[in-house]
């Protein structure tokens, strides 16, 4: 028997012991559900630029591993570990993304709690639908963590509103702080108008009482977005959303905001086609001349095919070009140019 087989093995019979432990505790009045999460995100990339440096290579970029297990009809419980390539060192750690319980007490009412997936950008991301390949706006330009430590509420009054809400650490899940009293407070609201057309507005805040900081440097971040989705029908869908965030990172007058267009056509069963527009501004300081994130304010051009091969399986062709608000003077970067491979697998 060789070391990988060996190795194949022992995977398996873990996984097998889990899943007979987690039975071992089944309530017998319940219908209960016990689900084994695997999802890995693999690319191969071409820089197509005329920079010095080429950016070519293989990545596995993130893979997720977790077990889903619900206690009763309205009380479920998940535990979710993100092993991801970290930048510049590029090596490999694992996170804690979620811990956390969901309990419905009442119709309608979704209550969470623990290490959880708030809300703030997961319609966007769900509208997007390749998180694979590319995170959605708030996400990528780092307006809000995935994971956060803390408290959700969703209320859902019909088919036509639900509002949401959150009261959390605010750092997020890698780097958990809890010298200091910092919490960030949201609410948010989604309505469809008709069954075709969905609407979203959100709002949060968050202090920073860390002590280490002057205080004029400190101030209250604040998030704003507004969201619009049109889905035609199975084959079609589009979507834009506007983002805007005060006193970046707490950060005194540093704001970021701009917008982001997506959109869908699903040619058929295996293949779909899609596109995306970014842009991301800053301001200008007082006594500045040019914005304070010149290095990284620039406009995003994404487009692609995507095939399902599978079940549980993604395969998308993308080509993507970044355009720096200030290329090629002085020190600034030159645009990106790059074309993609990107697979997505999971098993649960």
């Amino acid at each position: 028997m060789t070391f990988f087989t060996r190795i194949l093995y022992t995977i398996l019979f873990l996984i097998s012991g889990f899943q007979l432990f987690s039975q071992s505790y089944i309530d017998k009045d319940f219908d209960v559900m016990d689900k084994l999460v695997i999802k890995a995100f693999i690319n191969f990339h071409g820089d197509l630029g005329n920079s010095e440096v080429k950016r070519t290579a293989f990545e596995v970029k993130r893979a997720y591993f977790g077990y889903s297990h619900k206690f009763t009809d309205n009380l479920v419980g998940q535990v979710i570990l993100d092993v991801q390539l970290t930048q510049p060192n590029d090596k490999y750690y694992a996170f804690l993304k979620i811990a956390s319980l969901s309990w419905t007490p009442i119709e309608g009412l979704m209550i969470n709690g623990g290490m959880i997936s708030p809300k703030q950008f997961k319609i966007q991301e769900r509208f997007w639908g390749y998180r694979y390949l590319y995170k959605s706006y708030q996400d990528e330009y780092k307006f809000g963590p995935s994971a956060d430590l803390g408290i959700t509420a969703e209320y859902k009054f019909n088919d036509y509103v639900s509002i949401d809400g959150a009261f959390l650490n605010g750092e997020g899940y890698k780097h958990i702080c809890l010298r200091y009293p910092d919490f960030k407070v949201a609410a948010g609201v989604t309505v469809h108008p008709i069954k075709k057309l969905t609407l979203r507005l959100y709002y949060d805040n968050m202090n920073n009482k860390d002590t280490s900081l002057t205080y004029g440097s400190k101030a209250l971040q604040s998030t704003y977005f507004a969201f619009a989705g049109f889905k035609l029908n199975e084959r079609f869908r589009i979507a834009g959303e506007y983002n805007y965030q005060q006193q970046f990172k707490n950060v005194r007058d540093h704001n970021l905001f701009g917008f982001s267009f997506y959109s869908t056509y699903v040619i058929s069963k295996k293949f779909e086609v899609f596109a995306r527009v970014d842009k991301l501004s800053s301001n200008k300081l007082v006594g500045e001349t040019e914005n304070w994130f010149n290095n990284g304010d620039g406009t995003l051009y994404l487009g692609g095919l995507q095939y399902y091969p599978v079940k549980g399986v993604k395969l998308a062709v993308n080509y993507r070009y970044w355009s720096f608000a200030k290329p090629v003077e002085g020190d600034r970067k030159t645009p990106l140019s790059m074309v993609y491979l990107n697979l997505e697998f999971k098993l649960n």
